[in-house]
């Protein structure tokens, strides 16, 4: 579905789907607050509640059940989206900056290459089980493949690559993967390095005002 890795330490992914009305009844948060109202801005972007909810809704699939009884658990939660989305408004307002879009033409290349392999019909289907709707993960899809290109933009170094570039990776990287797959997860983790490197340098420059009122009040529904 959603590509697996990661931009970690500072771009969590919001991975699969969203919660089956009724089952996390009080987790999602700010459902007294229009959709529309602003949580994040940053130079004249926004991140709406609505955003967030969809992102914490994605988030919260990646945890079994029994653990979301635990108010600290969902409040820890409820902070790791908000900086996951910050990072998205800090890429999003760096891809303004740099003149970077998502063509048309490569986010139907990416659905397909998703679709790819499924029995007619059975994308949707699998999407339907899993309580997420196909609008929400194409924006998801979309918003993805955009910080992907300013990513590479900005960050991709194509140096030669190095044994020690390897053994730095080594922990983290899944059996099975092909060489090709090795050299784009090393790459990817030069990548987040020097972004997070840039991130600490440019915060003045990228400062996102928060709603805190309404912050706090998302954030008092997670805490026990």
């Amino acid at each position: 579905m959603l590509t697996r890795q990661t931009i970690k330490q500072g771009l969590l992914a919001l991975a699969t789907v969203m919660v089956f009305g009724g089952l996390f009844t009080g987790c999602t948060g700010g459902a007294a607050e229009a959709p529309e109202t602003p949580l994040l801005s940053c130079r004249g972007r926004a991140v709406t509640v609505g955003d967030y909810q969809d992102a914490l809704k994605l988030a919260l699939q990646g945890y079994p059940y029994e653990s979301l009884s635990s108010g600290e658990e969902v409040a820890a939660i409820r902070q790791g989206v908000l900086h996951q989305l910050k990072e998205e408004l800090v890429l999003m307002c760096l891809a303004d900056e740099k003149g970077v879009a998502l063509g048309e033409e490569a986010l139907e290349t990416a659905t397909a290459r998703a679709r790819a392999g499924y029995p007619e019909g059975a994308f949707e289907k699998e999407l339907m089980d899993r309580g997420l709707s196909y609008d929400l993960w194409k924006r998801r899809l979309a918003k993805r493949l955009l910080m992907d290109k300013v990513l590479a933009s900005e960050f991709r170094n194509e140096r030669p690559l190095a044994y020690a570039d390897f053994q730095a990776v080594q922990g983290g990287v899944p059996s099975g993967l092909s060489e090709e797959g090795l050299v784009q997860q090393v790459r990817r983790s030069h990548m987040e390095a020097a972004y997070r490197a840039w991130r600490r340098s440019a915060e003045g420059k990228y400062s996102i005002e928060v709603n805190g009122e309404l912050w706090e009040k998302i954030l008092e529904e997670g805490r026990p």
